[in-house]
């Protein structure tokens, strides 16, 4: 998962502008266009959030105010970069892992009553 919080921020008289965002992953790039988001003026935020298919990861993004010029700055706080959930291998390892640890401490009990 990857989120942010975003605003514009515009000079007077310059009124708002679209922007555009960029998510750049292992596997593709994602570009979502016309996007309308508050001017910071007000302190009020919008809150934009990806999530990553089964084997993809996040590498970069770009924020652009469509208008382009000088007028318009798009700002973001409060990133987040995460993991919604672990992926089925994952919990298959850890159960593989403890079956490996469970018999070792059963074979190892085993033979230090023998030894005894």
């Amino acid at each position: 998962m990857f989120g942010f919080e975003i605003a514009e921020y515009n000079l007077p008289n310059y009124g708002s502008s679209p922007i555009t965002i960029t998510v750049y992953t292992n596997n593709d790039d994602y570009t979502y266009s016309g996007l309308t988001v508050p001017n910071s003026s007000d302190g009020t935020l919008a809150f934009k959030g990806y999530i990553a298919s089964s084997g993809e990861y996040f590498t970069a993004f770009q924020i652009t105010a469509d208008k382009g010029d000088y007028g318009y700055a798009p700002g973001i706080t409060n990133v987040t970069l995460g993991s919604a959930a672990p992926e089925p291998g994952t919990y298959a390892l850890m159960g593989i892992g403890g079956l490996l640890v469970a018999f070792r401490l059963r074979k190892s009990e085993a033979g230090s009553t023998l030894s005894a």
